[in-house]
């Protein structure tokens, strides 16, 4: 990094950031998604195999078909069925939904010190959450300042803004 006697960084003259490692190239990050969804679909056989099945007596003589207990069946099959469509697409979507990150480049959120005053259509953070030395909080890993809410993520290698719906559990 270039930098001046009043130590001013160019920000042309700085490094390029290291380029960022694809979202799905590591298998190994998958075992949950492959554990919650190899549970999901065995419970899904079990309850269709030995509750909804049986409900709709596919293999009893037409003549003893209890109808009362068929209907049930079958409005408990689609309620499931529709239940089970919306847990696996908000699911899916909870997996492949990016959470969000601290935005790159934006100095705003560097802990790099600029000796440039700040540009007036910077808004001030109204933060909650700081050191007990009243500064901003920072990530020893990301180098950024961090917002209310927002943890750095081992397995994505970056800070999650609203950790806490970050799982893919």
């Amino acid at each position: 990094m270039q930098s001046t006697a009043s130590g001013y960084v160019d920000p042309a003259k700085a490094p390029a950031d290291p380029p960022k490692r694809a979202r799905f190239g590591e298998p190994l990050k998958f075992t949950p998604v492959v554990y919650a969804g190899s549970t999901i679909l065995f419970l899904f056989a079990s309850y269709i195999q030995n509750h909804c099945l049986p409900l709709l007596q596919l293999t009893v003589d037409p003549k003893n078909v209890d109808e009362s207990m068929r209907q049930r069946g079958v409005i408990e099959m689609c309620l499931f069925l529709y239940f089970t469509t919306l847990l696996t697409i908000c699911y899916i979507r909870s997996v492949l939904v990016h959470p969000g990150e601290i935005p790159d480049n934006d100095p705003q959120w560097s802990t790099t010190a600029f000796d440039k005053p700040m540009p007036v259509d910077w808004a001030p953070m109204a933060l909650q959450e700081m050191k007990k030395t009243g500064e901003r909080r920072h990530c020893k890993w990301c180098g950024k300042y961090k917002p209310d809410r927002c943890h750095h993520c081992r397995v994505c290698k970056c800070c999650i803004l609203k950790m806490d719906h970050h799982c893919p559990w």
